[in-house]
């Protein structure tokens, strides 16, 4: 996915490459036994974090296409074997991390803004919510997508929860280098979620990439340009990281967690109606 781009590697020579953010890590390459490709991290912090490889390209190794390490200690993260031990390893990828440090458990009484105005009222046009809870955090889970709800002209859109923006795509940017086929923000919360907002046909931002956000400030309002309805598609995920025999893998469960309303703080259910409200403790 898509979001936390941060660093990138090209095709290179397993020796001496090497990839930092200063306040985070300093990735480095080193010839393993037997022509190997060791990937090693030195933290700069304490926290606990995943890390992804999103490989482009790798010669005389099977290309793992993703992979992920949690990222606890210094040392060795991830290897990839030469399939000719007489060959080295080479590698293209690009890196992605998590923000915000990796959490067992959230703090039960954090409670979400719905993405729109205090006082105004929306329909929540939702997929179907499983009964099962999410593993590790304990909310409803849903199924496919997210919710959708219909906006109008002038609509200001906020932040669900403060945060990072980690993903922006203008598909309206006439300056973008890869256009694409959608709009889309994304914003990485303190507490390890994840949110994403897809205006439809079209919204014009006030933030940017890299900006921090809070959810008394909005990230944009839907203007007029397009036709047909208005809409935003949005959802909250959280990434879940497993360990695997030959390291970790990633799944991406969606959630429906608390927001405040003026019926009280609660989980959305499909076509149900909730007017916006603002928390007293939110900054």
């Amino acid at each position: 996915m898509i979001t936390l781009l941060l660093a990138s590697a090209a095709l290179a020579v397993s020796r001496g490459h090497a990839q930092s953010v200063p306040t985070k890590y300093t990735l480095t390459e080193e010839a393993g036994d037997g022509n190997s490709l060791s990937f090693r991290v030195k933290r700069h912090t304490a926290d606990r974090f995943y890390l992804m490889f999103s490989f482009t390209a790798v010669e005389n190794a099977a290309n793992p296409g993703h992979a992920v390490a949690l990222v606890d200690r210094d040392g060795e993260i991830f290897r990839l074997e030469p399939s000719d031990p007489g060959q080295a390893v080479r590698a293209a990828y690009t890196t992605y991390f998590s923000i915000y440090p990796m959490v067992e458990q959230i703090d039960s009484t954090l409670v979400y803004r719905l993405p729109f105005e205090a006082g105004k009222t929306v329909t929540a046009n939702a997929t179907a919510l499983e009964q099962s809870r999410h593993p590790v955090h304990g909310y409803p889970t849903i199924s496919k997508g997210a919710f959708s709800f219909s906006v109008e002209s002038g609509d200001l859109i906020f932040p669900v929860m403060d945060g990072i923006v980690t993903e922006f795509i203008n598909k309206y940017d006439p300056q973008a280098e890869n256009p694409s086929t959608h709009s889309k923000l994304t914003v990485e919360h303190p507490d390890g979620s994840i949110a994403e907002y897809r205006p439809k046909p079209h919204m014009r931002y006030f933030v940017k990439q890299g900006d921090r956000v809070s959810r008394r400030q909005p990230i944009g309002v839907i203007d007029d340009a397009g036709t047909g309805s208005k809409k935003l598609d949005f959802k909250i995920s959280y990434r879940k990281i497993t360990a695997k025999e030959n390291g970790y893998g990633s799944q991406t469960v969606n959630i429906n967690p608390v927001f405040a309303t003026s019926a009280g703080q609660v989980s959305l259910e499909k076509d149900g109606s909730y007017t916006v409200t603002e928390d007293p403790s939110w900054k």
